[in-house]
C-alpha cells in the first residue's frame, strides 16, 4: 500500500474550472475544485489534506514537496500515539 498522495493541477477547459486531482496508490483517486484560497504549494496541501480527511485517515500529518511538472507529493506522517 502506497502513502504517497499526488497531487496534480487540472486546467481549466470550456466547461469544467481549474481542478486538483489527487491519487494514492491502488486507492480510487478523486478531483477537487481548485482552492482558490490557497496559493503555490499550498493550495496542493490543501487538496492532499481534503483527500486524506474523505479516506478517514485522521491521526496524519502530511509532509510533501513538488515533483516534476504541475504535481506535489504529500507522505502521511502518522502523530505520535
Amino acid at each position: 500500500m502506497s502513502s504517497l498522495i499526488v497531487v496534480t493541477y487540472l486546467k481549466p477547459t470550456d466547461t469544467k474550472g481549474a481542478r486538483m486531482r489527487v491519487t494514492c496508490g491502488d486507492f480510487k483517486p478523486q478531483t477537487f475544485g481548485y482552492p482558490f484560497g490557497y496559493d503555490g504549494l499550498r493550495a496542493y496541501e490543501c487538496a492532499a489534506a481534503t483527500y486524506a480527511d474523505s479516506m478517514g485517515w485522521g491521526n496524519t500529518t502530511l509532509v510533501g514537496g513538488w515533483i516534476k511538472g504541475a504535481s506535489a507529493g504529500f507522505v502521511r506522517v502518522h502523530k505520535g500515539a
